[in-house]
């Protein structure tokens, strides 16, 4: 797969440099000053209404068990590696990253094959892998289509509960 990397810095410039070029990191290793775990996880549910599929994790690309994203209630995002993005924000089903957009869409995964899930997507349609890079996790644009024509307008995850966070648990 072809794909563009992009790190965020600190400083607001590469942050809106690396979200028009489709990538985007979340220093979260080192700074961004300690940001924790959100207490509450989204549930998200599957907008077809022959579906009642629901998912707390949002895969990317890899479609792998160990590879995701939660949201926390509080707006987070929290990765599988049990850090916070420092730079990110959550609307509805939009992950925020400086100027950026990642949509939390359902699908069968690559192919048109599997169960529907939750995935991260881009705004032009191609899905996210998700990828550890020294003290940055980057969100990195691949040139697989999430699917054809893209509409996200149906395809969007919804919200349908929340639990307490796993990874508080102790």
């Amino acid at each position: 797969m072809k794909r563009q990397h992009l790190p965020i810095g600190t400083l607001v410039v590469g942050v809106v440099a690396v979200i028009s070029s489709g990538l985007a990191g979340c220093d979260l290793f080192g700074g961004g000053g300690g940001t924790s775990l959100p207490k509450e996880i989204v549930m998200w549910g599957d907008p077809d209404p022959e579906s009642d599929a629901m998912f707390p994790t949002v895969r990317d690309v890899n479609n792998e068990d160990d590879r995701f994203v939660v949201i926390g209630t509080d707006g987070s995002v929290q990765f599988s590696v049990g850090k916070v993005c420092n730079v990110c924000t959550v609307e509805g089903s939009t992950i925020l990253v400086g100027g950026g957009r990642i949509n939390i869409r359902f699908g069968p995964g690559l192919n048109g094959t599997g169960e529907r899930r939750p995935f991260l997507v881009n705004d032009e349609g191609y899905y996210i892998q998700l990828v550890t890079e020294a003290d940055t996790v980057v969100f990195v644009a691949e040139t697989v289509v999430f699917e054809e024509p893209d509409n996200p307008d149906d395809d969007l995850a919804v919200r349908v509960g929340s639990f307490p966070n796993p990874a508080l648990a102790g």
